[in-house]
C-alpha cells in the first residue's frame, strides 16, 4: 500500500532528535562563546582603565618632575641677576670710595679692627650683606642665608637655612613644594658666625644642577681649575680653598659641627678627612681653620655621599 502525500509530508516535518540535540549543542557553545567573550570584554575594558590611569600618573609625575626642575632653574637664573646687579652696584660703589678718598695711613692701618670683631663687640646687630639682603627682598624668604659660587660650574645660587634638615630638600628658595630642593645650611650651623664645620647640603642633580657638578672633584684636572669655593654669608664675602675630595657612606660622620676643643677638631680634619681625599691638594689645615663643607648623593649606591671640604682662606 503506497503513503499518501499528507503523511508523506507528515513524515518530511516529523521531529528529528539527532538534528535537535545539534542544533541545542550549537546554541550552547554560542552562549558559552558569547559569555566568555563578554567577561574576556569586561577584563580588558577594567585592564585599559587601569592602563590609562597608570599612564596618566605616569605623565602627570614626568611633567611635573620637568616643570618644578624648570622652575628650580627659573628661581636660579633670577639669583644670578641679583647677584650679578649686587656685584656691579659694588664694584661701581668701591671704584667711586676708593676715587674719592684717600688711602689709610699706616697708622690707621694697625689700629684697625676686624669686622667680625667689631660686630661681636656691638650691642647692636650687624648690617647684612647686600647680595643676602636683596636676595631675601627677591624671594620674600628671611632663611636665605648666604650666596654659593664656584667658577665655571652651576654651583651658582642661594644658600638657605631652615628649621631642621628635611624642610628644604622638598622645597625652593620660595618655600614652594619642588623636587629641585634648595642648597641649606645644617641647621646645627650658626649663619652669623661659621663655627669649626659649616655643612652645605644640595641634591645631585641629573640635568646637571644643584650639587651635580661636585661629582667631577673625582677628576683631579678638574680640581685644578676649580680649587676655590666663593661663599658670601651674612656678614661677609668669603673664599675658601678645596683640601679635600671623597665618596662615603652616612657612617662617617663628616657632618659634624660641634667640637669639644681645637685639638678635637685637628684630629677629626687631618685623620679622617683629609686622609681620606682621592687625590693629595697639597693645601694645608689645621685646628685653626674654619671648615666649609659641601655635601651631595652620588645616585649610584643608597646612602654613599661625594663630600668636597675647604678651609677659609687668609685665616693666620
Amino acid at each position: 500500500m503506497g503513503v499518501s502525500t499528507k503523511h508523506r509530508k507528515f513524515m518530511e516535518d516529523d521531529f528529528d532528535l539527532e538534528v535537535f540535540i545539534k542544533k541545542q549543542e550549537k546554541q550552547t557553545w554560542y552562549k558559552t562563546f558569547h559569555e566568555k567573550n563578554q567577561k574576556l570584554i569586561s577584563a580588558l575594558k577594567v585592564m585599559i582603565v587601569v592602563f590609562a590611569f597608570v599612564i596618566a600618573y605616569l605623565s602627570y609625575t614626568v611633567i611635573s618632575y620637568y616643570l618644578e626642575v624648570w622652575r628650580n632653574n627659573t628661581i636660579t637664573q633670577r639669583a644670578h641677576e641679583v647677584n650679578m646687579l649686587a656685584q656691579s652696584a659694588e664694584s661701581s660703589s668701591r671704584a667711586y670710595a676708593e676715587s674719592m678718598t684717600p688711602p689709610p695711613s699706616e697708622e690707621a692701618r694697625e689700629n684697625e679692627i676686624p669686622f667680625l670683631a667689631e660686630a661681636a663687640e656691638s650691642k647692636t646687630a650687624p648690617p647684612i650683606t647686600e647680595l643676602v639682603m636683596n636676595l631675601r627682598n627677591t624671594f620674600k624668604n628671611d632663611d636665605i642665608v648666604g650666596y654659593l659660587k664656584i667658577e665655571g660650574t652651576k654651583i651658582d645660587f642661594p644658600v638657605v637655612q631652615g628649621p631642621d634638615n628635611s624642610y628644604y630638600l622638598t622645597r625652593d628658595l620660595t618655600g614652594k613644594d619642588n623636587v629641585s630642593g634648595a642648597a641649606f645650611m645644617d641647621a646645627a650651623n650658626d649663619s652669623l658666625n661659621l663655627g669649626f664645620n659649616t655643612i652645605l647640603y644640595a641634591h645631585n642633580m641629573r640635568d646637571g644642577s644643584m650639587f651635580h657638578d661636585l661629582r667631577n672633584y673625582v677628576d683631579k684636572a678638574y680640581y685644578n681649575t676649580h680649587s676655590t669655593i666663593k661663599f658670601t654669608t651674612l656678614l661677609e664675602e668669603t673664599e675658601w680653598e678645596i683640601f679635600s675630595f671623597y665618596e662615603t657612606t652616612v657612617d662617617f660622620n663628616y657632618i659634624r659641627t660641634s667640637f669639644d676643643s681645637a685639638d678635637e677638631f685637628n684630629e677629626f680634619i687631618l685623620s679622617p678627612v683629609k686622609e681620606r681625599s682621592f687625590y693629595d691638594t697639597g693645601v694645608e689645615v689645621d685646628k685653626n681653620d674654619r671648615v666649609l663643607t659641601l655635601s651631595t648623593c652620588t645616585n649610584r649606591i643608597d646612602d654613599t655621599r661625594f663630600v668636597v671640604h675647604a678651609k677659609l682662606s687668609g685665616q693666620e
